[in-house]
């Protein structure tokens, strides 16, 4: 959304997620976000809710790990629906966590 605020000169950039958020009448002119949100499903893309026992392992696996609270999340909520591989962006840095195999990240295996 901010990408597509600034690439149309609704705002100017730099801070503007705070413009945004001051600007409702803007934020209803973005169609690229709404647009990328419906095509979800197609891109084979499942979300998942997360719920209080997510938040717990989340926690655990920062604590463990140093993970950020997004990157423990996704952890954790791999790691409760048995999902072993997560594909890589090109441009991850790798973290004592990350084991590489394959153009996949290793995130968690039972055991570790």
């Amino acid at each position: 959304m901010m990408i597509e605020a600034v690439e149309r000169r609704l705002v100017a950039a730099g801070n503007v997620a705070q413009k945004l958020a001051r600007r409702p009448d803007v934020v209803r002119q973005l169609a690229i976000h709404d647009a990328s949100i419906q095509a979800i499903p197609s891109m084979g893309i499942e979300i998942v809710g997360v719920t209080e026992a997510t938040m717990r392992l989340g926690l655990r696996h920062q604590s463990r790990y140093g993970l950020l609270t997004n990157d423990s999340l996704v952890v954790a909520s791999m790691q409760q629906r048995g999902v072993r591989l997560l594909p890589r962006r090109p441009t991850v840095v790798s973290r004592p966590w990350t084991k590489w195999r394959s153009g996949f990240r290793r995130i968690w295996a039972p055991g570790s």
